[in-house]
């Protein structure tokens, strides 16, 4: 079930002593990162990642690359700026605009009365843990797979490190093997940010409320295959705060199709529209995962009910 990055031969291979001429040739296409409109009011993200700088062109990018490398380039980094400069910058910036619509998605929803209201009224939550997330979630966590950001190669999409709190999110042109899997021709076209995003507001189970563990769990259904590979991809969607990454994903996507909206109260008859959809093959992986490993009729209950975390974790790792 795991995806090595697909086709990184797009441009030309940069010879060791070739790299430094690209340095000075003045490469910048002089392109900006954007943001995508906000769904919801709230404060706004603080923006600082340093790529969202140095990716915005090759220029920059490559004048980074000669501060990491005084003494030159050896192979296996020269392979890894040639993989990065064919993404750079139309990639890049496509990457952060998608991810930051995301962000800025689940950000509204946190901040917004009718999560306070769902996260005290039906989980318990504290004034102050409820608080603790509005102001987590103002991060600005995500990291562009690049050099300096790698991923583990069985990483599909992304992965939230609980030790720094950073989501490493892939970014350009899939394989064509994860195309037909996935459904996406670019990494960034995928929900990746707001479920990861979902990883770091509750430090993957630590955070999770009782109440809704206990929800997954009555309403988990493992997937029959007779694909041998389905048995251990069971036993790691089966854990909440992976079902829970997808919820977000659903919902994200009920929103963007005009389905359902935050703050409503989920119905069968949304249920039923949210399933013509992944039929129709309009859904996130993620998003049809979530109906896929859960009891239908056990979702608008989840739905209606979920919006919480607890405390602060000590350090650990969940992956996408």
């Amino acid at each position: 079930m795991r995806e090595q990055i697909g086709n990184t031969n797009e441009k030309p291979r940069i010879p060791l002593k070739g790299w430094r001429k690209l340095l000075v040739a003045g490469l910048s296409l002089g392109a900006s990162l954007g943001s995508a409109q906000e769904a919801r009011p709230h404060p706004e993200i603080n923006k600082n990642n340093p790529q969202r700088q140095y990716l915005a062109s090759r220029d920059a990018y490559l004048k980074k690359v000669a501060t990491e490398n005084p003494k030159g380039l050896d192979p296996k980094v020269a392979k890894m700026v040639e993989i990065d400069l064919a993404r750079i910058p139309k990639e890049a910036i496509d990457a952060f605009e998608k991810y930051d619509e995301q962000q800025d998605w689940l950000a509204g929803v946190v901040h917004s009365q009718a999560y306070k209201d769902k996260a005290r009224n039906k989980e318990g939550l504290s004034e102050n843990e409820v608080e603790r997330r509005k102001t987590s979630v103002l991060k600005d966590r995500i990291k562009l797979n690049d050099q300096f950001y790698p991923l583990a190669k069985e990483e599909d999409m992304g992965f939230f490190n609980q030790e720094n709190g950073y989501i490493t999110a892939r970014f350009g042109k899939t394989s064509k093997a994860m195309e037909i899997r996935k459904g996406r021709k670019r990494y960034q076209d995928g929900n990746t940010a707001v479920h990861e995003s979902g990883h770091s507001l509750t430090y993957g189970n630590n955070l999770l409320s009782d109440r809704a563990k206990t929800l997954y769990k009555n309403a988990l259904r493992p997937y029959k295959s007779n694909d041998p590979s389905f048995n251990s991809f069971n036993t790691y969607i089966s854990s909440p705060s992976e079902l829970d990454a997808r919820r977000l994903s659903f919902e994200f996507d009920l929103e963007k199709k005009g389905v359902w909206k935050y703050g409503e109260i989920f119905t069968q008859e949304h249920l039923k529209k949210a399933l013509e959809l992944d039929a129709a093959g309009e859904l996130d992986s993620n998003s049809s995962e979530f109906l896929r490993f859960l009891e239908h009729k056990k979702i608008p209950e989840i739905i209606n009910t979920i919006a919480s975390n607890r405390e602060m974790p000590s350090s650990a790792e969940t992956k996408a």
